[in-house]
This record gives C-alpha cells, sequence and structure tokens, in this order.
C-alpha cells in the first residue's frame, strides 16, 4: 500500500515538472517588457516567432495605474508605424482606473515584407482626462528574408585601367540575411566607357545562396581607353525567390577603381623616300607616336613585325625610345629595302608599342601602310631614254645651224 502511494506521488511529481517544462518551452520565446509612462506603468508582450516579415504577430498591452488617485478615461491608441500595420482594433480604452488596478488588451500586428532583421519602435499614444504622453515599443522583427550583398570585388588583371578588353571581373555575393535566396541571377549593369566582352557575358544564374553562404559571379568586361581615372560605380541586378516563393528584385551598387596609365597613339608614319619603288634600299621608316594618357611611359620602344607575304625586310625590328611624359610625343627609326618583284600596293605592317609604368609592362599593338606606288625602271631603259633625248637634241642643233646657214646666203 505504501509502495503504491509513493509510485503515485513520484507519478504525480512527474507528471507536474513535464507539464511545467513544456509550459517553459512554449513561453521560452515570448518577450515581456515594462515603460514607465508618468502614473501609468505599461507592459508589452509577444511572441518573437510570430514577429516574422510577412506574418501577424500578437501584441498584448496591460496598463497600470501606478498613481495614489483613480484615474479616468484612458485612451491608448496605437498608430501605424513602418513596417507595422494594425489589424483591426488599435486603441484601448478604459472609463475608470483605481490606484494599483490594471487593464490588458491584445492587437494584431502585421509585419511588412522583405525587411532586415533588427528592432523596429511601434508608436502609441495615451492620453486620460489631465495628461497626453507619447511613447514606442520596441520590437524585434527576425526575418527569413534573404539579404544578398556583394563581399569583395577581384579581377584579373588585377589592376583596372583604360583600354583592356576582355578583363575577368569577379564579384563575391554574400547572403547575410535569414533566409535562402532561390533561383538568383545576377545581371551586370556598367558605366560608361566600360561593356561585357561578349553579349552572354553580363548575366549569370547562381542558383540557390543558402543563409550565410557566398558565391562569385564572374563577368568579362572590355574597358575604353577614353575612361577616366578615378571610381566608378557599377551596379548588380538581383532577382531571386524567398522560401515562401515571393519574387525579390532589387539593385546593388559595386565599386570599379580605375587606375591611369600612358596611353600610346600612332600620329603618323613617314617615309624617306615619300614614293617607294620595288627594288629600293635603304628606304627610312619614322613612326611618331604620343602618349594621350595620364601617366608617364617609361623606358618605351616600338618593334616591327615582318611577315612572308609582305615584300619588306628590316634592319633592325625594334628601336627604343625612352621616356615619354603625358602628351609628348616620340619617334622610332626604321631602315628596310623592298624586294624586287613587290606589286603596287598598300602595305599592312604591325607594330608594337612597349612601355613600362609603376613596374607593370604594357603593350598595345597597332599597325601601320606602306604603300609601294610605282615600278623602278631598268638601267638599259633609262640609257636608252637618255640616249634618245641626247640625239634628239643634237639633232635639232644641226638644224638650226643649217637653217642659220641659209638663212645669211
Amino acid at each position: 500500500m505504501v509502495t503504491k502511494k509513493l509510485y503515485f506521488i513520484n507519478f504525480t511529481v512527474l507528471l507536474f515538472s513535464m507539464l511545467l517544462l513544456v509550459s517553459l518551452s512554449i513561453n521560452v520565446y515570448a518577450t515581456t517588457q515594462a515603460i514607465d509612462l508618468g502614473d501609468y506603468q505599461l507592459t508589452y508582450t509577444y511572441d518573437e516567432t510570430d514577429t516574422i516579415p510577412g506574418d501577424t504577430f500578437s501584441l498584448t498591452v496591460t496598463i497600470i495605474n501606478t498613481d495614489s488617485v483613480e484615474r479616468t478615461d484612458i485612451d491608448l491608441d496605437l498608430t501605424d508605424s513602418h513596417p507595422f500595420v494594425l489589424v483591426g482594433d488599435s486603441d484601448l480604452e478604459i472609463d475608470s482606473l483605481m490606484p494599483g488596478q490594471q487593464r490588458s488588451k491584445t492587437f494584431k500586428i502585421e509585419v511588412a515584407y522583405g525587411i532586415k532583421e533588427d528592432d523596429y519602435d511601434l508608436s502609441f499614444d495615451l492620453k486620460d482626462d489631465d495628461d497626453d504622453y507619447d511613447g514606442i515599443f520596441d520590437i524585434e522583427v527576425n526575418s527569413i528574408v534573404p539579404e544578398v550583398i556583394v563581399g569583395s570585388v577581384s579581377s584579373m588583371p588585377t589592376t583596372l585601367t583604360p583600354d583592356i578588353e576582355d578583363v575577368q571581373l569577379m564579384l563575391t555575393l554574400q547572403n547575410i540575411g535569414e533566409g535562402d535566396a532561390n533561383y538568383l541571377i545576377v545581371e551586370l549593369e556598367l558605366p560608361n566607357g566600360f561593356k561585357s566582352s561578349n553579349s552572354y557575358s553580363d548575366i549569370t544564374n547562381l542558383g540557390i545562396l543558402a543563409k550565410d553562404q557566398s558565391k562569385t559571379a564572374t563577368f568579362f568586361i572590355d574597358i575604353e581607353d577614353s575612361v577616366k581615372q578615378g571610381n566608378h560605380q557599377g551596379k548588380l541586378k538581383l532577382s531571386y525567390e524567398d522560401e515562401d516563393n515571393n519574387k525579390k528584385i532589387e539593385t546593388i551598387d559595386f565599386n570599379l577603381p580605375l587606375k591611369g596609365k600612358p596611353l600610346f597613339k600612332v600620329v603618323n608614319a613617314i617615309t624617306d623616300p615619300f614614293v617607294i619603288n620595288p627594288g629600293d634600299e635603304g628606304v627610312q621608316l619614322k613612326i611618331n607616336i604620343k602618349n594621350m594618357g595620364v601617366e608617364d611611359g617609361k623606358e618605351t620602344s616600338i618593334r616591327v613585325f615582318e611577315n612572308s607575304d609582305i615584300p619588306i625586310s628590316f634592319d633592325e625590328k625594334t628601336d627604343f625610345i625612352g621616356n615619354i611624359k603625358p602628351y609628348q610625343k616620340g619617334t622610332a627609326v626604321f631602315s628596310f629595302d623592298v624586294e624586287d618583284d613587290a606589286s603596287i600596293k598598300e602595305y599592312i605592317v604591325k607594330i608594337q608599342i612597349r612601355t613600362i609604368n609603376n613596374g607593370d609592362v604594357i603593350v598595345k599593338e597597332e599597325s601601320i601602310l606602306i604603300p609601294i606606288v610605282a615600278e623602278k625602271k631598268s638601267d638599259f631603259s633609262t640609257t636608252m631614254l637618255l640616249g634618245g633625248v641626247l640625239l634628239l637634241a643634237f639633232v635639232i642643233l644641226i638644224i638650226l645651224f643649217l637653217l642659220f646657214i641659209l638663212k645669211k646666203k
């Protein structure tokens, strides 16, 4: 009998403990705070698990009369304050509260969708027949909405400068929100002077970017030579869905720091003699270049390239110019021979301008035109022509002399 009684007591204690544990686990997320406001104390309670963007939660407010006298015509009015919207009644009206007496009411409040996880203010107004008070309830919002940011920007080559193509631009995206970003598509929007290397290199599909995860979006871009140095701002257009299948489109900015460099332009290419014939030897070629950039070009040189399809051979293929400051000119001189059977036409000769800036070697390729414009006469033909001219002059002199003699007679 005693054993059964002990068993019953132990079972009762165990059951009570389990109920207490369940009760505690249910209320572990409940938040209760108090505000002292003049002659009143306000306490408010809500469940943190319900304060989720896009959902509605319950807020229970209790008004306690802390004054020593009766308070009458009491009106508590909650007002919509972003990101909160009152659903249904927004006020609590009390005719009379005796000292120490309290009244409570539960309000339904909707949380705006798409906001970040943070603490937000819900405004209220409390007044009675004597006083008027303003205050705020501090509500913690627990978001499950993804939030994507640009974590880092890198490129190959590492330094971005004007007049380069096929730059590999890598942007690391991080999800610092509380939910996954599904079907994430990233589209690149570039400032003036920057453009995608091809029509498919400005958009990428990253799939799922989970909470606390990072992924890299890679693009290929070209930079025009007219772009000035400094920070330029690009944009990423993001399109994704959250865990509730809500679609979101947003744009985030990132910096494209551009560094200046020497930029060379071929001013002209002149030959001496100006008219080049097949078989000519020792023709002088002067190539004039100008630094159109904002940095000095050090140890600048020009190299010419021979080609088996071109009937021209150079004595030296590289000429050293030296340092060229911004907006200064430099000249490289080459000597070349023309093959005897060269066709009459313009020949395209590729050249390479090489310079050094801040330890980096900068190379740019250009093309110049060398025209072969006249057939070279043979020595025999020239001699015959000269002989014919002299013979004709001699005959004319004889005729004039004979006419002079006949006239005197």
